[in-house]
C-alpha cells in the first residue's frame, strides 16, 4: 500500500488562530494556533489533564472560543464524527441499528442504507455482531461498531479521544491497523487524542504536543517514517529518536506539573 498523498497542502479543513478557551471561569487552553489538512492524521500529546480533550471538544463545537478564531470548512452535513474514550452506543439498540442511527444515513433509502451498513460492517469486521446488542459485545467490539456508526455518516474530520483507552494490547494493534487502513481507503482527516507515543507515532502524519498552565502548542513535528506502518517501526532509527525526543518533553511537562501543584 503506497503512501497516502494529500490533495492540496494548503487545503486546511481545520484551522484554528489564537485561541483560548476558558472552562468555569479558568483559562485551559491559551493562543492555540493549528490548521489540519485535508487527508491528515493528527495525534494530539500531552499529560493528563493538560487540555487535549478541551481542544478536540473546541473543535466539535461543544465548547466556544472566549478569544480567536476556529473554522471548520463545512462541506457535508455533519461535518464532524466524534468517537469518544467509551463506546456512546444505545444499549437499546442493535448494532445494526446503532450504526444506522445517525442523522446522515437515516436520510437515506432502505436498501442504500442496509448496503452501507453491510460494507462497513465486512470492513471493520463486525458483521457477525449486527443483531446483537452493546451488552452483548467486547470493548473492541463496541469500538469498532461506534467507528462504523461514525463513517456512516460520512464526516469530513473525526475527531478520536482516546478511543482504545482500557483494551488490551492485541486489541489495540489490530484496531490500529483497522484505523490506517479506513484512513486510507476512504480519504479520512483525523485528529486524535492520546497518551500513548508510540500510537501516535505509528498512525499520525503529525504529532502535536500541548504543554503549559495554559496550554499552548509548544511542539509541531512531522513522522516521516514511510507508510505503511506496522509495529515493526519500533526499531527505525527515526522513531527511536523521536520516540525519545517526545517522551522527554512529556518528562519534563510532568515535572513542571508537580512542582507548580
Amino acid at each position: 500500500m503506497a503512501s497516502k498523498q494529500h490533495v492540496d497542502d494548503q487545503e486546511y479543513l481545520v484551522t484554528i488562530d489564537q485561541v483560548d478557551v476558558e472552562l468555569n471561569k479558568k483559562r485551559v487552553l491559551k493562543s492555540i494556533d493549528l490548521q489540519v489538512r485535508r487527508g491528515e492524521f493528527v495525534s494530539v500529546l500531552g499529560v493528563s489533564g493538560c487540555g487535549k480533550t478541551t481542544l478536540l471538544n473546541t473543535i466539535a463545537g461543544f465548547y466556544r472560543p472566549s478569544a480567536g478564531r476556529l473554522n471548520v470548512l463545512q462541506e457535508n452535513k455533519p461535518t464532524i464524527g466524534y468517537v469518544f474514550q467509551k463506546d456512546a452506543l444505545f444499549p437499546w439498540f442493535t448494532a445494526f441499528q446503532n450504526i444506522a442511527s445517525g442523522e446522515l444515513i437515516k436520510t437515506k433509502q432502505k436498501s442504500e442504507r442496509e448496503k452501507i451498513i453491510s460494507e462497513l460492517a465486512v470492513e471493520l469486521g463486525v458483521q457477525e455482531a449486527l443483531n446483537k446488542y452493546p451488552s452483548e459485545l467486547s470493548g473492541g467490539m463496541a469500538q469498532r461498531v461506534e467507528i462504523a456508526r461514525c463513517l456512516a455518516n460520512e464526516p469530513s474530520i473525526i475527531l478520536f479521544d482516546e478511543p482504545f483507552l482500557g483494551l488490551d494490547v492485541q486489541n489495540r494493534y489490530h484496531l490500529h491497523d483497522m484505523l490506517y487502513k479506513l484512513w486510507y481507503r476512504h480519504s479520512l482527516t483525523i485528529i486524535l487524542v492520546t497518551h500513548d507515543v508510540d500510537e501516535a507515532l505509528l498512525l499520525s502524519d503529525r504529532l502535536v504536543i500541548l504543554t503549559g498552565q495554559p496550554a499552548t502548542i509548544e511542539y509541531v513535528k512531522e513522522v516521516e517514517i514511510s507508510r505503511p506502518r506496522d509495529h515493526r517501526i519500533h526499531s527505525h532509527p527515526q522513531y527511536i529518536e523521536l520516540r525519545q525526543e517526545v517522551f522527554e518533553i512529556l518528562e519534563t511537562e510532568f515535572k513542571e506539573r508537580r512542582l507548580v501543584e
